[in-house]
């Protein structure tokens, strides 16, 4: 007579297989992610001049206002990329464009990326700097002159002088 016993799903062999097969490759698409995004800070393209310092002016709302309609999809793209990056994550201007060309970021090109900073609206970079001097202040537990060095670092945070002063300076 034949035993025609069904064995539990856990006892057979193959699926164990699947399980582990499953489990590397998971794991090598979860580090391959975080090794990019670890590049998106430190990869540089082309620099945004760094002596602009205004927020924002009713004249440059006027110019992209004109702009709107004749934008590419591109730029309008960017632009929307951009708007995240600023209001929603706190960055600076330099630091929007960067991550806006980034090979690992956006890769969008130099014209629409510059397109898309000129056309930002309602962004206080001061206050940008100021929300995220908050997070190394507050949360990270640094100091005023470590909060200004990040904030103005090539690897860091990449605001203005001006800026950093701003925030470091309104801090509570």
């Amino acid at each position: 007579m034949q035993n025609n016993q069904i064995k539990p799903w856990y006892k057979v062999w193959w699926i164990w297989v699947v399980i582990a097969v499953s489990f590397l490759v998971m794991s090598a698409v979860i580090s391959s992610g975080n090794s990019e995004s670890s590049n998106d800070s430190q990869s540089s393209s082309s620099k945004v001049s760094k002596s602009s310092k205004e927020n924002s002016s009713s004249a440059s709302e006027s110019k992209s206002d004109s702009k709107d309609d004749s934008a590419t999809s591109e730029q309008k793209n960017a632009l929307a990329s951009a708007e995240t990056y600023a209001k929603d994550m706190h960055m600076s201007k330099q630091a929007v464009y960067e991550q806006l060309t980034s090979s690992y970021g956006g890769k969008f090109k130099a014209n629409d990326a510059k397109y898309a900073i000129d056309n930002l609206k309602d962004i206080n970079w001061n206050e940008n700097a100021l929300k995220s001097a908050e997070t190394y202040y507050k949360d990270m537990h640094m100091s005023k002159d470590a909060v200004k060095e990040q904030l103005t670092s090539s690897n860091g945070d990449k605001f203005t002088n001006d800026e950093a002063t701003y925030a470091v300076n309104h801090l509570n």
